[in-house]
């Protein structure tokens, strides 16, 4: 079971299209909540776990003044036991190191904007709410007409609450928590009135990616 799976019950994704729906019936626009486990696998995490074991089992051995052979025994061993423990999240996350992990984590949440159409509605705001869960890690991308009015500062927010509770073990509330922050950003520039409500284009539900 993956981390996405694990973290949203049914109880949860029932509160998050809750909340959804509650912002979405006093403003005009969609906001759309996705989660993924991680946005890549990362496989240079253990590559690099492991050479940094070698590497450190190499120093160890030329200090204790190892035969040939025993250094070579040491270094395949390092290398083996560093390669299994660089699948331990916080040591992969240690490897791939935080600027890799920004700028794969942006490129998939740009992937899901494009494939969940919302720079194509055929009007009013949309806003993309984007976590994932292995890097701890939250972008918020809005259409062109959200941008316009709000600019990309107005979602520091809804990061912050995102990324501090994902970081707590609490991404419903965050996600519940965040969700309001976009509507309270939205409702100052977009405001539903009864006479421009129009149809729900995006579901409400919680998207696993």
């Amino acid at each position: 079971m993956d981390r996405a799976q694990s973290a949203f019950d049914d109880a949860g994704h029932a509160r998050i299209a809750e909340a959804v729906r509650r912002e979405e019936a006093r403003c005009l626009g969609e906001v759309v909540p996705v989660v993924v486990d991680r946005s890549d696998a990362y496989p240079e995490a253990q590559d690099r776990a492991g050479i940094a074991a070698l590497a450190l089992a190499t120093l160890v051995a030329a200090l204790l003044r190892l035969s040939i052979g025993e250094l070579v025994a040491a270094q395949a061993v390092a290398f083996v036991l560093g390669w299994f423990a660089g699948a331990w999240s916080p040591l992969a996350r240690l490897m791939v190191g935080r600027r890799a992990l920004d700028a794969m984590v942006r490129w998939r949440a740009e992937v899901a904007f494009r494939e969940a159409g919302l720079s194509h509605l055929p009007q009013g705001p949309a806003v993309l709410l984007f976590a994932s869960l292995f890097e701890h890690e939250v972008v918020v991308l809005g259409n062109a007409e959200a941008h316009q009015k709000l600019g990309a500062e107005a979602w520091d927010g809804a990061v912050k609450v995102l990324v501090t509770n994902l970081r707590a073990g609490r991404p419903v509330d965050g996600f519940v928590e965040a969700i309001g922050h976009i509507g309270d950003r939205l409702v100052v520039h977009f405001p539903r009135t009864g006479a421009e409500a129009g149809p729900n284009v995006m579901p409400d539900e919680l998207r696993r990616l």
